[in-house]
């Protein structure tokens, strides 16, 4: 499954990556910053390739975009993730 229009959260290694893409989806700012304070990996992607920085852009949270750019995200193009983000 991927995170979609369906509004799935896909697979993640870990629990507070899962939060930190949800929460980025969403837009909600506050709450992707307490992810990332509390050790959220910035750089896990999806399984699907999709890191949460592609679903804030996507969603246009630019809060939220900026956070995770600030946190240490990977650039992405705006097509589109790139082999250089994926699994990251």
């Amino acid at each position: 499954m991927s995170g979609g229009r369906y509004g799935c959260i896909p697979y993640f290694r870990r629990r507070n990556a899962a939060r930190l893409w949800d929460y980025a989806r969403r837009g909600l700012t506050a709450e992707v910053q307490q992810e990332l304070d509390s050790g959220a990996d910035v750089k896990e992607a999806a399984k699907d390739g999709i890191p949460a920085l592609w679903a804030a852009a996507q969603g246009g949270h630019g809060p939220v975009v900026e956070a995770l750019l600030k946190a240490g995200a990977a650039r992405i193009r705006a097509d589109g993730p790139d082999e250089r983000s994926k699994g990251r």
